[in-house]
């Protein structure tokens, strides 16, 4: 609403006094052309005031004559009248129009994200995650607020968070509450009138079966591969047609995980340092004006320039607001030994193979090949886990 009062002092409204026979028909008529009357008062059953924006008035012309009611102006407010007024001082006004815009561009975007649990208790580290989910659906600090589709990122959000059950936005001026719940994940109930087999998600040798329903269909030593049932939901009979179950157990297996890289002894690398400079701008009667320099001392950097129009639900208008950020970014050259090659090139591996693990994951052993080339080394780096490597998979 505030912002509104704002956006009609700068584009001008007017007041009208309407006089006719045909008031209703007037207003009907203003209201299927999408000619927006505000603050309609009746003065008697002849008479009416209402307030309408300068493009608006100018569409008048035709319902008066269609209605045969006559209207007037009787009020003007806002920034062209003014600007009218004072034409041959235009300068002097350029003062408040500005902080105006400033005003309205400043409180326009989100300057902070904050993770509410009402009562809830979660680690920092799952409130950042939260937040890092939302930066890849667009919603980050500095955002246009009127831009946020705040149901569509919230089911969004449903889907991507597995285990979160509700998230509400609360926008409170330049701060963005994101209010949050967990899923509470009840018991494992086993539907006995689902039949299912008990399958493997990847290839391995057999450890250990442990069928509490169902049939084993795989023995300790066996080699098995995506795919392969490992307890079978089918169990035969010499007595009866053959009876099927809802397949339930664990089976355990030796599984690999193989990775190799190309580290170089001497690489140059560029990387952004974290600093930055941002600077908000507008245009104003054709010139673009800037809110703080855009000069930097930064040797390298990379200049990344947002441009948008300012909307409020949905409705544009032809203010143009504009984003400049200033990243530094600095070239560094990197010469390795090869056992601080050896050293790197293994982190990265073991961060790469760690992603494939699960939370009951058994580290068994570890090994590595090295191959030396000129000007670097090639290491493959081989896992051998013990895992727990089935999933169910309906029979029908």
């Amino acid at each position: 609403m505030f912002l509104k009062k704002i956006l009609d002092y700068i584009f001008g409204k007017v007041t009208i006094l309407v006089e006719g026979f045909f008031i209703e028909k007037y207003i009907n008529i203003c209201t299927n052309r999408k000619i927006e009357l505000s603050n309609i008062q009746r003065e008697n059953s002849c008479m009416f005031t209402a307030n309408v924006s300068i493009k608006d008035y100018k569409k008048l012309k035709n319902i008066g004559k269609k209605t045969k009611c006559k209207y007037k102006i009787v009020k003007k407010r806002g920034l062209p009248f003014i600007l009218h007024k004072y034409r041959k001082r235009r300068f002097l006004l350029l003062i408040p129009i500005t902080i105006i815009i400033l005003l309205i561009i400043s409180t326009s975007f989100i300057y902070d994200i904050r993770i509410v649990t009402e009562g809830e208790e979660y680690t920092e580290e799952y409130k950042q995650y939260i937040i890092q989910e939302l930066e890849k659906l667009g919603v980050k600090k500095y955002i246009y607020k009127y831009n946020i589709d705040d149901k569509n990122i919230e089911n969004q959000m449903l889907i991507n968070v597995e285990d979160l059950s509700w998230i509400e936005f609360k926008i409170k001026g330049v701060v963005l509450n994101v209010d949050i719940r967990k899923r509470v994940i009840g018991p494992e109930v086993i539907n006995n009138n689902e039949f299912s087999n008990i399958i493997a998600i990847k290839p391995g040798i057999i450890e250990k079966v442990v069928a509490t329903q169902g049939k084993s269909a795989v023995e300790k030593g066996d080699m098995v591969y995506e795919g392969d049932v490992l307890i079978s939901g089918v169990i035969p009979s010499e007595i009866i047609d053959e009876k099927y179950v809802n397949a339930q157990g664990e089976v355990f297996a030796k599984v690999w995980y193989k990775e190799d890289i190309n580290v170089n002894f001497y690489e140059e690398n560029t990387s952004y340092t974290g600093s930055e400079i941002k600077r908000f701008g507008t245009k104003l009667l054709n010139k673009k004006i800037f809110f703080g320099k855009l000069s930097t001392n930064y040797k390298e950097y990379d200049t990344i320039i947002n441009e948008s129009k300012l909307s409020v639900k949905g409705k544009q208008f032809p203010i143009v607001i504009y984003e400049y950020i200033i990243k530094e970014k600095v070239t560094t050259s990197i010469n390795r030994t090869y056992e601080e090659a050896l050293k790197y090139a293994n982190e990265i591996l073991e961060k790469n193979i760690s992603t494939n693990f699960n939370q009951d994951t058994v580290i068994l052993n570890k090994s590595n090949n090295i191959t030396e080339y000129n000007g670097g080394v090639n290491v493959e780096l081989i896992y051998e886990c013990l895992e727990q490597i089935g999933t169910k998979e309906k029979i029908y």
